[in-house]
């Protein structure tokens, strides 16, 4: 049968004198489950659910900001509130040794957090943005004794980067980014906490002048460059270091 809902937002902003501004936002959203989720059984590693649902969420949220010549800032505390929350446990299948994903509907879920945003701009051709979200994600408990987790959910998520980029000549980025603490399912369907993480990013370039408008930019980009462990799912562990280099025309 096929998945039915609506979606809906609703927003409102004001400016104060200064350069402030006040930014008001509430919705609703449906998440449908994927088609993975749904049909994902020949990989041998997912078992369907017939009775999965979409999960429904409304969503808050009241932003303070500023903005100046070379400085920009928000604050936005949020809070969304979804009914149906599409989740996962494990089951074994009879003549099976190893356990299977299954998608489930949870009674709903919580989540309060606070978002801040900043650009700075430091100097001639030097940008620093900074980006942090930390958040309260939990499980509606239909009895004391569930989990109060949901998989794979962060706690905070961050981001710091410094950019150097002149129209021409060498140019330079650095950034990192933090991953908090987050949980996920094991083939008991207990949580376990999954390590945090802090990745450091490098990019250096030169851009070369052509005719015209045109420009020949050689770069070299190196992500993960302290080979950090990065885990977002149990058993999933993503690449370590990883370098690329490259050459891009502009016409």
């Amino acid at each position: 049968d096929p998945f039915t809902d609506y979606s809906v937002t609703l927003g409102a902003g004001y400016r104060i004198d200064g350069g402030w501004q006040l930014r008001l936002g509430a919705g609703r959203k449906s998440r449908f489950p994927t088609m993975r989720e749904l049909f994902g059984e020949a990989l041998n590693r997912f078992l369907l659910n017939p009775d999965l649902q979409p999960e429904s969420s409304v969503l808050t949220e009241i932003a303070l900001g500023i903005r100046r010549p070379t400085f920009q800032a928000e604050v936005i505390p949020f809070g969304t509130f979804t009914s149906n929350t599409i989740d996962q446990q494990s089951v074994l299948v009879a003549g099976e040794t190893h356990p299977r994903r299954q998608r489930i509907n949870l009674r709903g879920s919580r989540v309060l957090g606070v978002e801040m945003t900043t650009t700075l701009l430091a100097g001639p051709d030097v940008t620093v943005a900074g980006h942090l979200t930390v958040s309260h994600v939990r499980r509606l408990q239909d009895l004391p004794s569930d989990p109060v987790y949901l998989s794979e959910k962060p706690s905070t998520l961050g981001r710091l980067a410094a950019s150097y980029t002149p129209p021409l000549g060498a140019s330079g980025l650095v950034e990192a980014t933090y991953t908090g603490r987050a949980y996920s399912l094991d083939d008991n369907n207990r949580f376990v906490p999954l390590p945090t993480s802090l990745v450091l990013n490098l990019r250096a370039a030169y851009r070369f002048a052509l005719s015209g408008e045109r420009s020949l930019e050689l770069y070299l980009r190196v992500d993960n460059a302290t080979d950090q462990l990065v885990v977002p799912q149990l058993g999933l562990p993503e690449a370590g270091r990883a370098a690329q280099g490259g050459v891009k025309a502009s016409f």
